[in-house]
């Protein structure tokens, strides 16, 4: 139960972050990372979502001591498709105004949210079972 909310907290406070920083700093974001600023701040946006749904689970889990599995799978769910869409975007971007700073949170986002994903599917919800 311990692992379970440890790397649900990750995820939460990961996102909350992140998140908090990318809309705060997304005029200067949008020049650094070569992206329209409604970009940065849909990425911020994004970030926001998912540390706030994962931060429920981990206030849910804490609370009553389990979570419902379609919960975790829908955190899962999100994260991989997050990574995903995190590659998926230096493909239709790329092309467009993309510096090496974006290209590298791009990459290393997605990295970081798949792994996340893995690591709930493989730690988190044979907790639940």
């Amino acid at each position: 139960m311990k692992r379970a909310l440890a790397l649900l907290s990750v995820d939460s406070i990961g996102g909350l972050l992140v998140g908090c920083l990318v809309m705060l700093l997304a005029p200067w974001l949008s020049d650094v990372y070569g992206w329209p600023i409604e970009r940065v701040r849909i990425v911020g946006l994004a970030n926001l979502s998912y540390g706030t749904y994962s931060g429920t689970l981990v206030l849910i889990l804490w609370r009553n001591g389990g979570l419902r599995p379609w919960s975790v799978r829908l955190l899962v769910g999100a994260n991989l498709a997050w990574g995903l869409g995190c590659f998926l975007q230096l493909l239709f971007w790329l092309p467009e105004s993309t510096t090496v700073a974006g290209i590298s949170i791009l990459v290393l986002e997605g990295i970081y949210v798949a792994i996340l994903g893995w690591l709930e599917a493989k730690y988190v919800l044979p907790v639940l079972s």
